[in-house]
């Protein structure tokens, strides 16, 4: 079995928050460094730590189901599968985030805040898909609003429910499905082998 691509934790939208946190914080430390008061100057550090831990404990929220294994996603065929996304070859599978989501994600961490994450995942994610357009890395996008997709592998065929009750909804993430085993997620894209990636998919 194929290795899963972790070599670091994470996705591109905690990479998002954590430079939106380090330019937010770096900028308010250096603001009260120019206050002569020593008291001020600790007030100043001690609000801006606050509000650090206070987003990233929302972010262990989103980070949660983001792991190599999907089998908790994996499920018996819909009694009604109308809205699904067919997969038959060795693909890397971009899904989408709705309409939904969006808002939800909005609320928890603020409509200035989110912006700035969309931001950053919209340029990490354009990097990583013009790589692997350049090695020949089949990759397809996926809609927001599908709820599962229909993985055709060679001796069996696996459903994945992207919005499955119980679990966090797998938006904005990289599946790869190579048709011989089971689907994986790969957890981080800039510390993804890209050789690697490339070898699973296309070579027999």
């Amino acid at each position: 079995m194929a290795k899963y691509y972790t070599t670091k934790k994470g996705i591109i939208l905690l990479t998002g928050i954590a430079l939106f946190l380090f330019n937010s914080c770096s900028k308010k430390i250096k603001e009260s460094e120019s206050i002569e008061n020593p008291g001020i100057n600790k007030v100043a550090n001690q609000s801006a730590i606050l509000e650090m831990d206070t987003v990233m404990s929302k972010v262990e929220a989103v980070k949660e189901p983001l792991v190599g294994d999907l089998s908790d996603y994996i499920v018996e065929q819909p009694m009604t599968s109308i809205n699904f996304e067919e997969v038959s070859s060795p693909k890397l599978i971009a899904t989408g985030i709705s309409e939904d989501q969006i808002q939800l994600l909005e609320k928890e961490f603020g409509e200035e805040n989110f912006a700035v994450v969309v931001d950053d995942r919209s340029y990490y994610s354009y990097t990583f898909e013009s790589a692997l357009d350049s090695l020949g890395i089949p990759l397809i996008h996926v809609k927001g609003e599908v709820r599962f997709l229909k993985l055709v592998g060679l001796e069996k065929t696996y459903w994945l429910d992207l919005k499955k009750d119980g679990k966090k909804q797998l938006y904005w993430s990289y599946v790869m499905f190579n048709t011989k085993e089971a689907p994986r997620l790969i957890e981080d894209i800039l510390g993804a082998d890209l050789k690697e990636i490339k070898d699973d998919l296309l070579v027999n």
